[in-house]
């Protein structure tokens, strides 16, 4: 019983949240035309072990991660627009600082 899914859940949070996000990620990734294929070739990725921050390049879309346990600077190429399609914290910005 206790690995049984409890369908009631879904409407509680942190649930709630947690499936919306993922419905979220769903949808963008089905939006931009670079995020549909497949070709892993087609990804660049840059990380920083000791600063724990990680960005997936592919086509016009940056991917970045902060690992990190407080807020920080994820370095992104110049030619990156700096629009944010989707974002885990509602404090999430993009400065013009780029590397």
């Amino acid at each position: 019983m206790r690995s049984r899914l409890d369908w009631h859940e879904l409407t509680c949070e942190p649930h709630a949240s947690l499936l919306e996000w993922h419905r979220r990620l769903i949808r963008l990734r089905q939006q931009p035309p670079t995020l549909t294929d497949g070709r892993i070739d087609q990804v660049r990725v840059r990380f920083n072990e000791d600063a724990r921050w990680l960005a997936l390049e592919r086509g016009p879309v940056t991917v970045a991660c902060n690992l990190a346990a407080s807020a920080q600077l994820v370095p992104l190429p110049q030619e990156r627009s700096g629009r944010i399609l989707l974002a885990s914290e509602a404090d999430v910005s993009v400065s013009a600082l780029r590397v």
